[in-house]
């Protein structure tokens, strides 16, 4: 595994935010696909490959979000908004030229608004895997079904979540991304994270100005295919 330098930033909130660069070259800030934490990386050799694979001719950028992995884990307030005050506190202190950003999973909801807000900033985007809105992915009940259950059972949740996305193909990798949730966060902070209004990004895909890069499965087992965001 590359070198890894890890630093700190603080959000426009107050909230300690952890974040690491690794490699040379263009920019491109990475966001998470839901809470792993790029601290426990080594856990999964399939993670480590794609990122091994990122950094050819690349600087990569990768944070935690508040509640999860390096950074700040309790005393923190949690709304709508703040997974965009973690992301402006990066984009902020990494400073430098615009980057690329790259959003995956539950990210999206939250880079895509960003770009458009800051175009300045963000040279170009990469949709991996996701919706617009995460609605159009899983229903009002099943959100509050999987808040509950990370509430009540934090390590049978992480693994529903691990499971959710590997199983089918690899039901080993399924085993070591829900480890990789449960020590990356807690069941309370993610039920929070599922409890707050969530981002309908689709008014937004019109209005994004620079190059974007939307890769999706045809059998996603958690964003349908069909539903994977359309810029054009």
């Amino acid at each position: 595994m590359a070198e890894r330098e890890v630093r700190y930033c603080t959000t426009e909130d107050g909230v300690r935010i952890a974040y690491c660069v690794e490699g040379e070259g263009p920019p491109l800030l990475v966001m998470q696909f839901f809470v792993e934490s790029f601290s426990l990386d080594h856990r999964l050799p399939e993670q480590v490959a794609f990122m091994e694979k990122l950094r050819r001719g690349r600087r990569i950028i990768r944070y935690d979000t508040r509640g999860t992995g390096l950074s700040q884990r309790e005393s923190y307030e949690y709304d709508s908004d703040s997974r965009t005050l973690d992301l402006e506190a990066v984009a902020n202190a990494i400073g430098g030229p615009p980057f690329t950003l790259l959003c995956s999973g539950a990210s999206t909801t939250v880079g895509i608004p960003f770009a458009v807000r800051h175009p300045d900033r963000v040279e170009r985007l990469v949709l991996f895997g996701t919706v617009a809105n995460t609605y159009e992915a899983f229903s009002e009940d099943a959100i509050r079904g999987f808040a509950e259950l990370a509430r009540t059972n934090w390590a049978l949740a992480a693994q529903l979540f691990g499971d959710m996305s590997t199983r089918r193909s690899d039901a080993t990798a399924g085993l070591r991304w829900g480890e990789l949730y449960r020590d990356s966060s807690s069941g309370e902070n993610v039920a929070r994270a599922l409890s707050v209004p969530l981002i309908d990004a689709n008014p937004d895909l019109p209005r994004i100005s620079g190059p974007t890069l939307v890769l999706h499965k045809r059998h996603d087992a958690n964003y349908p295919f069909e539903a994977a965001p359309c810029t054009g």
